[in-house]
């Protein structure tokens, strides 16, 4: 529905302003860490770059939701998200919170207490089958179960997952001190890449092909080469479970002892900042998020004039697309909504 389109004049006015103070941006919004806390049955969106609390993704017992551990941002956009309760994995829109579906079933494939969830190269669904150990793999659109990934008998309390470019994958395996390697498309054991761990917990690459695995007992961070060859300790007195190399080139670590997410200096280990520590009890998984860039008209990945322009145009005609605010009526409140986030680069 069309009600009240501007002006042209109007049009011409407003956007001399807009253009005086507005030049082309990058068509993403900032990164956003998520983070899911097993004791509290929460999951909480941060600013990556400030720590600024932004909002609950999934709130406490939300849609029947009850110690939520394993939890990842799905290529879709989407939280993934475990439930100890009754071995689901469920789907919630990570801006709104809003409940999608059942993704995975209760306890289909064996499902029991999953403690990680990954998306793997191939699209499809990794996860660690805490109690029952080894991987379980299900179809990254269905759901649907495709099979058992890694056997129990090859990692018999699997905690947590990190991919390497090479089509390989990374499992702690909290009970035996240890971190396999594994095909990340096949499953096929690959070998050892760290033994003698006092409780191998968070693992994560970073960009420069070091491997930082978490050790739970004896309460430090190592940092292995490409190939595992122990290099140094990264940061030590840290009682963590997911350790997580962002987009940003920081390293970021859910740490139990002072219930908080602490981000480091992927290169010195020093900590840079800490978010979640009035309301964190037991930080799990950890993942990134960025809101899409709803002023990218055009969809070429950057904010500029010809956004402008096509949004203007298809205001004019009344198009449907101008509907930026999705309240079913193009009128002068999608404008300003539209020239808000122009404004702001996305």
């Amino acid at each position: 529905m069309n009600r009240n389109p501007v002006p042209t004049r109007m049009f011409r006015t407003l956007a001399a302003g807009i253009f005086c103070a507005s030049a082309a941006h990058a068509g993403v919004g900032p990164l956003q860490l998520i983070a899911s806390d097993w004791d509290t049955n929460r999951v909480t969106a941060f600013d990556a770059a400030t720590g600024v609390t932004l909002r609950d993704v999934v709130t406490t017992r939300a849609h029947g939701a009850n110690a939520m551990a394993g939890m990842t941002v799905g290529p879709d956009g989407l939280t993934y998200l475990t439930d100890f309760a009754t071995d689901e994995v469920r789907r919630y829109s990570t801006k709104t919170g809003a409940l999608i579906d059942t993704f995975i079933p209760g306890g289909l494939g064996g499902l029991d207490n999953s403690t990680d969830l990954q998306f793997g190269p191939d699209g499809h669904l990794l996860a660690a089958n805490g109690d029952a150990g080894g991987l379980l793999k299900y179809h990254g659109v269905t759901g649907a179960f495709m099979g058992q990934f890694i056997a129990p008998t090859a990692c018999g309390s699997a905690r947590f997952m990190a991919f390497l470019p090479e089509n390989a994958v990374l499992v702690t395996d909290f009970g035996a001190d240890v971190v396999a390697r594994f095909d990340a498309l096949t499953g096929a054991s690959l070998g050892m890449f760290a033994p003698q761990l006092a409780n191998g917990n968070g693992v994560t690459r970073l960009a420069n092909g070091d491997v930082l695995i978490a050790s739970w007992s004896d309460e430090v961070i190592r940092r292995y080469s490409p190939i595992g060859q122990f290099l140094s300790i990264f940061a030590s007195n840290i009682h963590c479970n997911a350790v997580v190399a962002g987009p940003d080139g920081f390293v970021y670590v859910a740490e139990k002892r002072r219930h908080r997410i602490e981000k480091y200096n992927a290169t010195t280990g020093q900590l840079v900042l800490t978010m979640g520590e009035t309301f964190m009890r037991d930080p799990w998984c950890l993942a990134f998020y960025t809101d899409p860039c709803t002023a990218d008209i055009n969809a070429d990945g950057i904010v500029d004039l010809f956004d402008y322009l096509d949004f203007v145009q298809q205001f004019a005609s009344g198009a449907t697309a101008a509907d930026f605010n999705a309240d079913g009526i193009v009128d002068f409140f999608d404008y300003l909504d539209f020239v808000e986030s122009f404004s702001a680069g996305c």
